[in-house]
């Protein structure tokens, strides 16, 4: 469960990333070139909402991106075999 705090925290670093890359497509750059070039502006962009997402999920900020990937995983397999016995119980009925 997020916090209001986690939640505006999230929402502020995905609309500054959102804004940012529109002021970099305005220029003759592509996405592909833009994040190859990876400014400083983009990549402080991605860690303040990468810190936001830790701080949605309770995790702390500063985790690393393998530990990050295997908690996704956990909560992705959870919430589709919970899913799947959803699925499974309405078929029943």
């Amino acid at each position: 469960m997020t916090s209001n705090f986690s939640r505006a925290s999230l929402r502020r670093a995905t609309n500054e990333g959102i804004r940012l890359r529109r002021l970099a497509s305005d220029k003759p750059h592509t996405l592909s070139n833009l994040y190859n070039q990876r400014p400083r502006w983009l990549a402080d962009a991605h860690e303040a909402l990468d810190r936001a997402v830790a701080s949605a999920y309770g995790w702390p900020e500063d985790i690393a991106i393998d530990d990050a990937l295997q908690r996704l995983l956990a909560l992705n397999l959870e919430r589709a075999a919970a899913q799947r016995k959803t699925d499974d119980e309405s078929e029943v009925s």
